[in-house]
């Protein structure tokens, strides 16, 4: 946090700000030599190295101390907990989504392709899989934590400094730039219920003094392995881990699709006889159409006296956290090659596999048929007459069947970034200059295995097939490897993104103004971006049962030039202005402007504003050779007008294509906002937030075009046949498709705020509290036909990546104590609750209902979530120490929530740690010196 009554930095502060790219640059011999001038730095979202770090645009940085003490094992635990990211952001616990395998951040909640992650002040390669089959972003997953030096949040708009993707905002990671000596850590920790055991070791070795040896190289080496944690291992916690959620207020068959058993049949005759969506296996009378359960399921579960089947668990097969092992190495050198001209040079590689597992597939689903813009539901598939497990021998019947035989549906996702950067800086005729090549690729290798194959089923079921029949229930130990082989392939596939970049910038002092020198930082960028992402295998032809579609390729040039202007006109007064012109080969040219003032009325004071334009370039999914299918949950006004009619709410298709002539997305930002430090040691600011984005591009959103299909004309709504009584159109709904179009706008504002205090009472060491904090005042969205839908405080939008809900507020609260040798810290994270609604005023009502009808959960609302972390270090020599934390201290148990698809009960956004419980890590750190 900023000291204002000192405007000169710190020694210490400056070595910490000077590191990497984005930051400005290590001393050159001839900046050592000059021992009384102060070293400017550049801070993110400017271009103009300055002496005082607090720009017009507020900036949260993120210490390594900070990072240290948050107790989190991975980079990307650190940044998803900032209490600016809100829903759009990617879990890696959410295995069944588009991106498996991947975490991403969305800052204000306007989704992860609308947040641009830097590292060092460049740009990197996105992952290769899109949230949702739509928006391409960065796994934070692959950053290495010890190599990380700070991170800094740039919380208003950067298109005019950074170009596209910056509408919400900027994470700028920003890497170790020098080192000396070897450090060596190791770290191990686990759960209470002793399972999700994680490993970490971490080795970073230097050697030279750029300003006495005139080069420094140093490598760092770190590696990590998380165990996986299964749902069904928290037994006893609650709702978490109970199977049987009847006591909780639900029911069996109705009120909620994620929250009860499956596998129930009620034997009742006739076409709406209740069954669950996924029994072991039922067939169906074709005399009366009651079901009957085929022979050899689990009797796991009580079943009620009016239901018949074999009831199972969801949760015996979801991960709360996925299996993940890691590995990264890096090395960077710097050389003085003259007093002013300084080179260097870094290489990069990260590794990271993740292991995803969820429930069975089932033989009866609805999945998109890209190729004809339709889909497949296959609700009547049946058993062949001859099928030698059909207890109607000589009748075809129809039958549901969850094939536990097969094994649980699978994801293998292996992401490999690489980076390398080479550049020269320095100074040459008063211009601070820094230029260099850039080349980022992400690799990633999938392999999804369980996932059925409709054709071969289809012929293993009819008797067509040269391998026979499928067998069923208690007769599945006949089947043969080859027949499992052929019904479920294990599906291989390989996604490749790339950025390779030149870019030069310079600054210099142009004039002496009252307030002091004018800055000036002109630059230009010339960029090459490829994304191949190709579709899981056999869903091109809509032969995987139940699995979503997604594909893209795009390759394009971006030119780029841009000028930045600090003007400080006043004493205490300062102006600035950036202009940027980004030209994309695949659909032209955006200029993008921004200004911004702060003023010192006191030393005590600081006012600040900015006003940015921004834009975001359509992705290759939205404007390229691209379709992606996937499921969301609706809610039908259509059926759900009807009382007692099925079908009002459920999961359909959502079938998407690319757009060539989309448009950019635009964007105007504001903030305002001032920093107090009332006395020493203590500072307080408060910015206000407001960003509203124009030409949203969009895909068919199921629920939107549900509730007003006048305003989407494209999109096409299926509908099953069959039709309400007397209402034409009303079938159940199987699918929405539609290309990406411009349609809406999103006007989202609020509050930050970050207090910061630190006292010294005498012998009792040192004490620090911060508190930082986001209130969402709205989130609104406007249709096409100008009518808008309030979403802050509601579960909405579900059809948003993982369905985590748009809670109004997030923050946290720090407690540091220092002694001498021994560090002890608190982190209490709070994250409101949310009604679970759609939107706010749904006149649909509550999303969920408990089996007496009553709204759910507790009065149709997800309760709020506060969980506490510790953090204790103890230097025991100049060389060793040893560290722990522990996430979770007082075992809150995560909200109950109906709704979220991004995992089962919990919304694993924002209550992860509720689910897992407490965990424990403990640590050590050697340093030769």
């Amino acid at each position: 946090m900023m000291q204002i009554k000192r405007k000169k930095l710190s020694g210490a502060l400056l070595k910490a700000l000077g590191a990497g790219v984005a930051v400005s640059v290590a001393m050159t011999a001839a900046h050592a030599q000059q021992a009384q001038k102060v070293e400017k730095i550049e801070v993110t979202g400017s271009n103009i190295k300055r002496v005082d770090t607090e720009t017009p645009a507020p900036v949260q940085v993120i210490t390594r101390q900070d990072i240290e003490r948050t107790g989190k094992s991975t980079i990307a635990d650190v940044i998803r907990e900032l209490p600016s990211d809100n829903n759009g952001s990617i879990p890696l616990s959410f295995g069944s989504g588009f991106a498996a395998g991947a975490s991403g951040i969305s800052l204000r909640g306007l989704t992860a392709n609308s947040t641009l992650v830097l590292i060092n002040g460049r740009r990197t390669a996105p992952y290769g899989l899109a949230d949702d089959g739509q928006r391409n972003f960065v796994n934070i997953n692959t950053i290495p934590l010890d190599a990380v030096e700070r991170i800094e949040v740039l919380k208003d708009g950067a298109s005019a400094i950074y170009g596209s993707d910056a509408i919400a905002g900027v994470v700028n990671v920003i890497l170790r730039s020098d080192f000396q000596g070897v450090t060596a850590s190791a770290a191990w920790g686990q759960t209470r219920y002793n399972d999700g055991d994680n490993a970490r070791v971490s080795v970073t070795a230097g050697r030279g003094d750029l300003a006495k040896d005139r080069y420094n190289v140093f490598v760092n080496f770190e590696a990590n392995k998380q165990d996986a944690v299964f749902q069904k291992d928290r037994q006893g916690r609650d709702w978490i881990g109970d199977p049987d959620v009847r006591r909780w207020g639900y029911s069996l068959t109705a009120g909620t699709t994620l929250a009860h058993l499956a596998g129930y049949i009620r034997p009742a005759t006739g076409a709406t006889a209740a069954i669950s969506a996924n029994p072991y296996g039922a067939v169906r009378n074709p005399a009366n159409l009651g079901y009957v359960q085929l022979a050899g399921c689990p009797n796991n579960y009580e079943l009620p006296a009016n239901l018949g089947g074999c009831l199972w668990s969801p949760s015996d097969y979801q991960m709360i956290i996925p299996e993940q092992k890691s590995a990264s190495g890096m090395i960077r050198g710097t050389f003085a090659i003259t007093n002013l001209l300084t080179g260097y040079a870094e290489a990069a590689i990260y590794k990271d596999e993740v292991h995803t597992q969820t429930t069975p597939a089932s033989v009866s689903s609805a999945w998109p048929d890209v190729a004809n813009n339709t889909i497949r539901n296959n609700a009547s598939i049946a058993l062949g007459p001859n099928h030698p497990d059909n207890p109607f021998a000589g009748t075809a019947a129809r039958f549901r069947y969850v094939t536990a035989d097969v094994g649980p549906r699978a994801g293998e996702y292996e992401n490999t970034v690489s980076r390398f950067v080479a550049g020269l800086k320095g100074t040459m005729w008063n211009w601070d200059f820094d230029t260099g090549v850039f080349y980022a690729e992400s690799k990633t290798d999938s392999t999804r295995r369980g996932f059925l194959r409709d054709s071969v089923l289809r012929s293993m079921l009819n008797g067509t097939s040269p391998l026979g029949y499928y067998r069923l229930g208690a007769n599945a130990g006949q089947n043969t490897p080859e027949q499992y082989a052929a019904l479920s392939p294990a599906l291989e596939y390989s996604s490749k993104t790339s950025v390779e970049s030149w870019d030069v910038k310079a600054t210099r002092e142009l004039m002496q103004l009252q307030g002091g020198p004018m800055g000036l930082a002109l630059g230009a960028e010339t960029r090459k971006e490829k994304l191949h992402s190709p579709p899981v295998p056999y869903t091109d032809i809509a032969d995987i049962i139940g699995l979503g579609f997604a594909s893209f390729e795009q390759s394009r040039r971006v030119n780029a030039i841009y000028g930045e202007l600090a003007a400080p006109v006043l004493k205490g007064v300062e102006i600035s202005a950036a202009v940027r012109t980004d030209d994309y080969s695949d659909y032209g040219r955006s200029t993008t402007p921004k200004v911004g003032i702060r003023w010192t009325p006191v030393n005590s004071l600081l006012l600040r504003a900015t006003y940015a334009e921004g834009f975001r370039a359509p992705g290759a999914a939205e404007s390229g050779n691209s379709s992606s299918a996937g499921f969301t949950s609706f809610h039908d006004p259509v059926r759900c007008a009807v009382p007692d009619a099925t079908g009002c709410e459920g999961t359909a298709v959502v079938i998407t294509t690319g757009n060539p002539l989309v448009k950019p997305e635009e964007s105007k930002s504001y903030t305002a906002g001032f920093v107090f430090e009332p006395f020493r040691n203590t500072s307080v600011s408060v910015d206000y937030w407001k960003i509203e984005r124009t030409n949203e591009i969009s895909g068919a959103d199921l629920n939107l075009v549900l509730a007003n299909p006048a305003g989407y004309p494209t999109a096409q709504i299926i509908r099953d046949t069959n039709d309400l009584p007397g209402i034409a159109n009303s079938g159940t709904v199987l699918a929405v498709g539609a290309p990406y179009v411009n349609v809406s706008k999103t006007r989202t504002d609020g509050w930050d705020i970050d207090a910061q205090y630190r006292f010294t009472p005498g012998p009792m060491g040192r004490f620090s509290v911060g508190l930082i904090w986001t209130y969402i005042n709205s989130f609104k969205k406007f249709q096409p036909d100008g009518t808008s839908t309030e979403y802050v405080g509601t579960h909405g939008p579900t059809a948003l990546s993982s369905n985590a809900g748009t809670p109004r507020n997030r923050g946290t609260l720090t407690l540091t104590w220092e002694n001498g040798p021994w560090t002890l810290s608190t982190n209490t994270a709070y994250v409101s609750g949310v009604k679970n609604v759609e939107f706010a005023g749904d006149e649909n009502g509550c999303l969920n209902s408990f089996a007496n009808g009553e709204d759910a959960p507790d009065n149709c609302k997800v309760g709020s979530f506060i969980t506490t972390s510790l953090f204790g270090k103890w230097k025991f020599t100049n060389n060793l120490e040893f560290f722990g934390s522990v996430q979770n201290l007082f075992d809150r148990v995560a909200p109950l929530d109906p709704q979220t698809y991004g995992a089962y009960r919990y919304n694993p956004t924002f209550h992860l740690a509720g689910a897992l419980g407490t965990s424990y890590q403990i640590g050590a750190r050697y340093t030769f010196r």
